[in-house]
């Protein structure tokens, strides 16, 4: 079948097909993410940084029902700009607070194969796993300009591993550190996207 593809721009939610890659491994990271709790509201701007126009890419690897602890967005969240953080539990250590009128999010039932896109000012969450049983495996995948600055830690490994581990059973070199060959313009960390302030509704 073709794969489902829903894209949040506009504050619109729109569903898409795409034919199937010959190579789905090119698809995917090497890095699998498990999240067996809900993730509070938060932008992925403060935690990657670098340029605000880094799109993210999310995977469910398998169905993801929303009682499994889907994703889901809120509508038009895009459209402000960097917002003030919070501490909190869960990846990232950070959440938005929301403002009484924020109660549109977009969500749904998604089933293997789905992805969605959306940019790095958008206010999403994951919900809450229902099955003590059962965990949702997904994927972050973040895409960017070559053009557009990048944070320096964005290019090391999102794992206890170094390079030189994750390339040891490589049987080629050509693809390894590859951003070495591209004259990327690599930014330092900005520590006050992440220093806790007061969000004004």
């Amino acid at each position: 079948r073709r794969p489902r593809v829903r894209h949040e721009t506009d504050g619109e939610v729109r569903l898409a097909t795409y034919e199937a890659a010959s190579s789905p491994q090119g698809l995917f990271e090497q890095v699998v993410a498990v999240v067996a709790q809900g993730l509070p509201p938060h932008q992925d701007f403060p935690l990657i940084q670098g340029t605000a126009k880094t799109w993210t890419c999310w995977i469910p690897l398998g169905d993801c029902p929303r009682a499994m602890g889907g994703l889901t967005m809120l509508k038009g969240s895009h459209r402000h700009g960097y917002l003030p953080i919070q501490p909190s539990k869960g990846a990232g250590g950070i959440a938005v607070p929301l403002c009484p009128w924020e109660t549109e999010w977009v969500e749904g039932d998604y089933e293997a194969g789905d992805i969605i896109t959306f940019p790095s000012y958008t206010i999403h969450k994951a919900l809450r796993c229902q099955d003590k049983e059962l965990i949702r495996v997904s994927l972050d995948v973040r895409y960017q300009s070559v053009d557009e600055p990048v944070e320096q830690k964005s290019l090391l490994p999102h794992c206890d591993l170094t390079w030189e581990e994750i390339y040891a059973g490589w049987g080629s070199d050509e693809l390894k550190y590859y951003w070495e060959k591209v004259p990327l313009s690599i930014v330092p960390w900005e520590d006050s996207y992440m220093q806790p302030s007061t969000r004004i509704c």
